[in-house]
């Protein structure tokens, strides 16, 4: 990170979930859409580009199809035509006030994408399931190690979510800590102040070079946790909280190197210790929109502590099974913390005090283990 990374995780099975739904069913969906504008941005809120183009070309021609058609190009990352698209849209001063809020909120970011990246290098892995994208060919020596945890990855997260995306992995790889704020909803404040280093968004994966950081980070472990949000968007239709988001892909961050799970980094026991003690925690609903926007590093890592445990306590108790039930449920719609409920046997207010027990009992022996250093 910027000025500090904390990276601690537990590991776990899940259930697997059914496979994705391939292009012929997506096809098939977006025809039946085909008079719905808003099928467009169904389709886009849960990746399914191939449905979303489809919708989007069934409309008819004018601002409204450009505006869609351009959205789509956006999350292709074809960023060229969805800037002449978007601009030709919103040119026309023919879209109605929300449609022309997202189309310029999408043109700032296709804008952003085209500086942040300028001419990029692009390589493939040998198996074709990650792209990489470099803003600076000087960080094309990270991609051998980048494809090669990456297969591991693929292998040990899929078989435990039950997710193979069929397209492969967009990686951006940024140059400058400000980048993350041209290509994301994020602020340069949002960045700097909880040190973020990566992002999954718009079916692609925006991280920071190691190269830029004075002491490095790391930057595979890093690239995993958001493959694994990648996959849990993919899984549950883009239904799953910030909390559960975090939690999972604090749990498998590691996976791709190692079977079993890590403890909690004294650092970040000693935070959680404290503010068990103090009822100083960084609620469920605090964590919204993005716990990158929380407002300072200790927040940030205090937050990730919490979901950490939480999560990884669902898994030590419930086992694959619970964990797979939360997810089937989310996907279904359920609201997160009654699909927790689902899983753990017991009410959402039961689970989180005897979370709290547990969570108290975990990091307290942790931090007194190893004292560890300051943030």
């Amino acid at each position: 990170m910027i000025r500090r990374l904390i990276i601690a995780v537990l590991s776990g099975a899940l259930l697997s979930a059914a496979p994705l739904t391939d292009r012929a069913e997506s096809t098939a969906r977006a025809a039946a859409f085909a008079t719905d504008p808003d099928a467009v941005e169904r389709h886009l809120a849960v990746w399914d580009l191939s449905a979303a183009r489809s919708a989007a070309a069934a409309l008819p021609e004018g601002p409204l199809r450009d505006f869609k058609a351009g959205a789509v190009a956006f999350y292709e990352a074809e960023y060229t035509r969805a800037e002449a698209q978007l601009a030709r849209a919103l040119a026309s001063e023919e879209l109605d006030d929300d449609d022309a809020e997202e189309a310029q909120h999408l043109l700032d970011l296709t804008r952003g994408a085209r500086r942040a990246l300028g001419e990029p290098t692009v390589l493939r892995s040998p198996d074709g399931k990650v792209e990489l994208v470099l803003a600076s060919p000087k960080d094309a020596l990270i991609a051998p190690y980048l494809f090669e945890a990456m297969a591991a990855a693929r292998d040990a997260l899929g078989g435990t979510l039950g997710v193979w995306p069929d397209h492969p992995v967009r990686f951006e790889i940024l140059d400058a800590p400000e980048k993350l704020a041209l290509v994301t909803p994020l602020t340069r404040e949002n960045v700097y102040t909880t040190g973020t280093v990566g992002v999954t968004k718009y079916r692609r994966i925006m991280m920071l070079t190691p190269r830029i950081m004075p002491l490095g980070y790391p930057w595979i472990d890093t690239a995993v946790h958001e493959y694994v949000h990648y996959l849990l968007t993919l899984r549950t239709r883009n239904n799953a909280p910030v909390w559960v988001q975090e939690g999972l892909a604090k749990l498998l961050e590691e996976r791709w190197r190692r079977p079993d799970p890590s403890p909690l980094a004294p650092p970040s026991a000693r935070l959680l210790r404290d503010a068990i003690r103090k009822d100083e925690l960084v609620t469920l609903d605090q964590m919204y929109p993005s716990v990158a926007m929380l407002p300072s590093q200790e927040q940030a890592a205090l937050a990730y502590a919490e979901v950490q445990t939480m999560l990884g306590f669902l898994l030590e108790r419930r086992g694959g099974r619970g964990l797979g039930v939360l997810l089937d449920e989310i996907s279904r719609g359920t609201d997160a913390r009654e699909a927790m409920a689902i899983a753990w046997g017991e009410p959402f207010d039961q689970f989180h005090a005897e979370w709290l027990t547990y969570a108290r009992k975990e990091a307290t022996a942790r931090a007194a283990r190893d004292p560890g250093k300051p943030l």
